[in-house]
């Protein structure tokens, strides 16, 4: 969101941006304040969301080996009755009432919201009566589609299909992350397939300005971003760079693995069962512009995606950005592959492919695979550009 109020003042729309108040949420990177321009409104309510103890004894209950006993239960139940379409539900009345006197005193032309949390979409449909503002729908991951979302009771999944279908045809237009989901959601609900846009995610120039990489000793495989326990496992790659290297034996004192970004538990023990501790390095989660000089003094950038074609992440176009080799353990069909594929970055590779992700790790360590260089291929991702499609959805919706 906030490389669109960077870059929407540039054509024509100025924003006002509605948010919570910080602190709702665990990570925080403040350095992309400066995305927001100095002139730019910004309005913080307060939200009655669960605090952090209470999300911190969820985390516990869903540990591995651990049932969470009455609390967890307790807690889980609750989310599932009370917290309906996600958490963020608290938010939304103190969000109308501001909403209403920021169009009061903006006079704008038309709201713009984006999801996840999805409970924010409830806001310009509840303001549809008094304020008469035309809305557009920002989908960054899917709702009621989510590939990954939890299993809700089946009456909590009727609800939320109703809700969601009705918000969306009322909408004047949508906007999806990917080309998949856009296929995904018009399939579902037909009657709003004319009004479904594509808009990716992207990188921005100005994140690259002034940032000096962060090289290692050794040739360096490079992961940014967040892993999962049910997704986005680092399994498969790290088990064909095990194999690469007891066949390789060059590699195994010149080169390593780096994560950044937040990861699971299980990934240490990962690493202490492949006997990769050497060859590992885990750094957790850093701020953007650090994390950034991890990516441009990589020698090879790893994209670990899911097994759903919706699935993009946001890494992909640091990735194709910085212009070293990609590889992507990703669907062949996924909207990632796609985006490596047009800007010629690199290798996709199937999610349980070891042999073939170790052919593409010691295929980048022998310097038979190089990074993208079609830098106009590339540029129709950038923030800049994608937000002139934005603005252009905006244009027609008034």
């Amino acid at each position: 969101m906030s490389k669109f109020v960077k870059y929407l003042p540039r054509f024509g729309w100025k924003p006002v941006v509605l948010s919570t108040r910080p602190g709702y949420y665990p990570l925080q990177d403040e350095s992309l304040l400066r995305d927001i321009p100095s002139d730019v409104r910004v309005e913080r309510t307060f939200s009655l969301e669960p605090g952090r103890g209470s999300l911190a004894v969820s985390a516990r209950a869903n540990a591995p080996g651990r049932t969470g006993g009455p609390a967890g239960w307790i807690i889980r139940a609750s989310i599932d009755w009370l917290f309906i379409p996600d958490k963020s539900i608290g938010w939304v009345p103190f969000a109308v009432r501001a909403a209403r006197r920021i169009i009061s005193e903006e006079r704008p032309e038309a709201i713009f919201v984006t999801g996840n949390p999805f409970s924010s979409f409830l806001v310009p449909f509840l303001l549809r009566g008094s304020a008469r503002l035309p809305y557009v729908l920002d989908f960054r991951d899917a709702w009621t589609l989510e590939p990954y979302r939890r299993r809700y009771p089946p009456w909590r999944e009727r609800l939320e299909s109703r809700l969601e279908e009705r918000i969306l045809g009322r909408a004047a237009a949508a906007v999806m992350a990917t080309g998949p989901m856009t296929e995904a959601y018009a399939a579902r609900y037909p009657a709003v397939s004319g009004r479904l846009r594509t808009i990716t995610n992207g990188y921005d120039e100005d994140d690259f300005a002034g940032v000096g990489p962060r090289r290692g000793e050794r040739f360096t495989f490079l992961h940014s971003g967040s892993l999962y326990r049910s997704f986005r496992r680092p399994d498969g790659f790290l088990r064909a760079y095990r194999r690469a290297l007891d066949e390789n034996q060059d590699m195994v004192k010149g080169s390593r693995v780096v994560f950044v970004g937040n990861t699971p538990v299980e990934l240490e023990g990962l690493i202490d069962e492949l006997s990769l501790r050497d060859n590992v390095l885990v750094l957790g989660y850093l701020p953007h512009r650090e994390a950034l000089r991890h990516v441009l003094g990589a020698d090879a950038l790893v994209l670990i995606c899911g097994s759903d074609r919706m699935e993009q992440s946001g890494k992909v176009f640091e990735y194709v950005r910085a212009g070293k080799p990609v590889i992507a353990v990703a669907r062949e069909d996924g909207a990632a592959a796609e985006v490596v594929r047009e800007c010629e970055g690199g290798a996709v590779v199937p999610n349980d492919g070891v042999e073939e992700i170790k052919a593409a790790v010691v295929g980048c360590f022998r310097g038979e695979i190089g990074g993208g260089t079609d830098g106009l291929k590339r540029q129709r991702y950038s923030r800049e550009n994608l937000t002139k499609k934005l603005a252009e959805i905006f244009d027609e919706a008034v």
